[in-house]
């Protein structure tokens, strides 16, 4: 039942007002105009009043109000009471200023103000009482089949299926298969068939759990789908090995696998295909060799299968990909809504409550407990087509689609979280690595390098459970750069680009680790489990002559990829360099004597990034506090600060600071550090290594700001190896 005025309501006239308004013009989305919005009952009270008599929207508005959610007001921002339900902030106010000024007033827009325009579509109801701005939020829904538009919008979102596993949601999983193989010609390599991987699980032409097993492909011809998901324990995660390789060949018996696997198997088959590769199923993991033979493979694999089928939710492998979403109790108000103010009787929309940590497509892709998985990532960024199964629904992916089952797409706000690098069509073609870096031209290799780094900085984020595969785990993503520039891989570097990749930081050193056993030299990121950043924007800078020269490099492999793990590594570079005195504890204490024009100038600067009076430091491990220069080593006197002695080494220039009409120097007008210019110069911090040889790790990262020409004595030409 709706009262006389909700049952006026309709999308005509919300949307007629809408555009009269010239809302879309007006962001954010709480700065609606007052012309946007159509009166409903003319106090709180009447609301009340509505509700008990039997108004089912009424009383979901009455409902509303009473739960505490976060809502706007127009105006002052700070007196805005976040979380405070609307009927205790009315409660709070003084009568005089409640009276009158609770009229309820109902206005459509969408989730996301920039979805009105940039996928012009309308999803919500917003209802506020009076001029205090205290907002609600209605979700409003449609069948799929529907497709309803008004005034040139798509009218709410989808009607979902709790159930994943029902015939509503498979069909949802087809028609986005069939939109990207029939519309998507320019953007996403077509499915057909292709090598098939060394092993694949056969699920058989039937849709019954049997007929399950190994196949060893020999290198026939087939497509196959591809599983991203996390292991958890894996005591819980099936395995081949080579003890169990023949039975697992003859027949794999489907209620041994955990419910990962089951319900993988299951959407193969629902989704009319044969093969599934399984890491776990498709590698024999008590062998070695076996295991370095497939991780040179990994990338291809991904790249190669039809889909892949994401376990975005799953923390392991006995979590259900099909499950049955349970519903918070919100009542639904069905066909609640009218299209047309004329009345029509069919109400194809819906009205829902909307819940305050509702599921969105930024949280079933970049916010899924996957997307906090190493391995993950170049799964993620080398498949053509992923189907996630989320928590309450599922989610699509490929280069010409990103979506949620409900519609929900990203928009111009939030587009950039989605990112995520993977070949064009025109980049899949068999180039041989000298022909493609022939072809590269300086500003496309710059490009394909900021990309490199983006991809870093996010992958150092996630976690691996092997310590070990830190550079195995991105060799997918490393073997096809390689193959795009031509360039040789150093370590999670690239050899034309070393003078820029060398100097990333450690954003977090607190919660940077060292493991205890080598895993990459100490100047690649991929030594430490730490956060990390590159500064590749600011890469416009030419070379100058004070910039370090790279005398050579030198890696020994761990395995037979060589994108994967490192034995040993070292990198000599030659340039210029000064002494610095790293003090831990209180630098005033040290008491050093120093000239800045003359001798060798103290730099006051707290480690983890925060800025000093000429530069910021950046250690890779949290045990260090200050570093500094100085002329007298008197500093070495003083038990209680605890001086180390370490060396800065110059590594480039990154950022020109020069003053307005200013020339800058050509780099053959400059044969040493030491012109009068301000700039941004990245520098490495060294430690002497122990050992007969004269050796240096690596410990932090430095940005100076200043005139190097102030420090001329500071600056020594010298050569260094660091390991």
């Amino acid at each position: 039942m709706l009262c006389e005025i909700c049952d006026q309501l309709s999308v005509e006239k919300l949307v007629g007002l809408f555009i009269d308004s010239d809302a879309k013009r007006t962001a954010p989305y709480y700065r609606l105009p007052d012309g946007a919005w159509l009166p409903h009952h003319s106090s709180y009270k009447n609301l009340v009043a509505s509700a008990k008599n039997g108004c089912e929207f009424c009383n979901e508005i009455w409902a509303s109000c009473k739960l505490s959610r976060h809502h706007y007001r127009q105006g002052d921002g700070a007196k805005t009471r976040d979380y405070d339900s609307v009927e205790k902030v009315l409660q709070s106010l003084e009568p005089e200023d409640v009276s009158g000024n609770t009229q309820l007033e109902v206005c459509i827009t969408s989730s996301r103000i920039a979805s009105v325009e940039s996928k012009r579509r309308m999803d919500t109801l917003v209802v506020r009482v009076g001029r205090f701005d205290l907002v609600v939020e209605f979700k409003l829904t449609c069948p799929r089949e529907e497709n309803l538009r008004f005034g040139g919008y798509r009218i709410g979102r989808y009607d979902i299926s709790p159930d994943l596993g029902s015939d509503a949601s498979f069909n949802v999983a087809k028609s986005w298969l069939s939109t990207c193989q029939e519309q998507h010609q320019e953007t996403c390599v077509p499915i057909q068939p292709t090598t098939l991987p060394d092993r694949v699980l056969d699920v058989g032409n039937s849709k019954v759990s049997k007929d399950l097993q190994l196949l060893e492909t020999s290198g026939t011809q087939g497509v196959y789908l591809t599983l991203s998901h996390s292991w958890g324990d894996p005591a819980g995660v099936l395995q081949t090995t080579t003890q169990n390789l023949s039975q697992m060949i003859k027949h794999i018996e489907f209620t041994t696998m955990p419910n990962t696997f089951q319900d993988a198997v299951t959407i193969t088959r629902k989704l009319g295909y044969r093969y599934l590769w399984i890491d776990s199923l498709c590698i024999l993991q008590d062998s070695r060799t076996d295991w370095e033979t497939a991780s040179v493979k990994m990338g291809d694999i991904y790249k190669d299968s039809a889909l892949t089928i994401a376990a975005a939710v799953s923390t392991g492998s006995n979590g259900n990909l099909i499950h049955v979403y349970e519903q918070p109790p919100v009542p639904i108000l069905h066909n609640s809504l009218k299209l047309n103010a004329s009345g029509d009787s069919h109400r194809p929309v819906s009205i829902r409550r909307k819940e305050k940590y509702e599921d969105e497509l930024i949280d079933g892709i970049v916010k899924s407990h996957l997307a906090t998985r190493g391995w993950a990532l170049q799964e993620r960024y080398l498949s053509e087509r992923i189907l996630y199964y989320g928590k309450r629904q599922l989610y699509w992916e490929c280069r010409g689609l990103l979506c949620a089952a409900d519609g929900d797409e990203p928009d111009k706000y939030n587009e950039n979280q989605f990112w995520r690098w993977h070949n064009r069509p025109q980049d899949i073609q068999k180039l041989t690595p000298n022909s493609t870096a022939a072809g590269i031209t300086p500003s496309k290799y710059m490009e394909f390098c900021s990309t490199w780094y983006s991809i870093l900085e996010q992958y150092s984020k996630r976690n691996l459970t092997v310590a070990s595969d830190k550079l195995p785990a991105i060799s997918g993503v490393a073997a096809q750069f390689a193959h795009l520039t031509g360039d040789k891989y150093v370590a999670g570097l690239w050899e034309r680009d070393l003078r820029v990749g060398l100097l990333w930081r450690c954003e977090e050193p607190k919660n940077s680790r060292r493991p205890r056993e080598f895993r990459a030299p100490t100047w690649s990121w991929a030594a430490l489990d730490a956060e990390i950043s590159l500064g590749y924007s600011e890469r416009n800078v030419g070379g100058t002559l004070h910039d370090a020269e790279i005398v050579g490099w030198d890696m020994k492999m761990a395995g037979r990829d060589p994108f994967g793990g490192v034995e040993s590594g070292h990198i000599t570079l030659n340039g210029y360099s000064w002494p610095l005195l790293k003090i831990d504890g209180d630098i005033s204490k040290a008491d050093i004597e120093h000239d800045v024009y003359f001798g060798h100038p103290i730099f006051d600067v707290a480690s983890e990034g925060n800025s000093g009076d000429m530069a910021d430091a950046y250690f890779d491990t949290a045990n260090q506090r200050f570093i500094c220069g100085w002329k007298e080593t008197k500093a070495d006197e003083i038990v209680e600060i605890r001086p180390e002695s370490l060396t800065l080494f110059l590594v480039r220039m990154i950022v020109a600071i020069g003053y307005t009409g200013e020339r800058i120097p050509d780099p053959e007008e400059t044969d040493t550090p030491h012109f009068n210019r301000h700039a941004h110069y990245g520098a490495l911090i060294l430690r002497a290594a122990s050992g007969d040889m004269p050796l240096y790790e690596r410990v932090g990262y430095l940005s100076m700001y200043c005139t190097l020409s102030r420090y001329e004595k500071a600056w020594t030409k010298s050569t260094v190896t660091i390991v």
